[in-house]
């Protein structure tokens, strides 16, 4: 399996991850996650 800091993962996958609720803290920087939460809206 390929090492993390060598993924490659689309914006797509990272936006949809974050509007179903997941974990994207691994894959962008906190300013980065923050801010998608607040556009894409927290789940609940």
């Amino acid at each position: 399996m390929t090492s993390a800091p060598y993924v490659y993962m689309s914006s797509n996958l990272v936006k949809e991850v974050c509007r179903l609720g997941g974990d994207i803290s691994e894959f962008v920087p906190p300013a980065i996650a923050e801010a998608l939460h607040q556009r894409l809206g927290k789940p609940g």
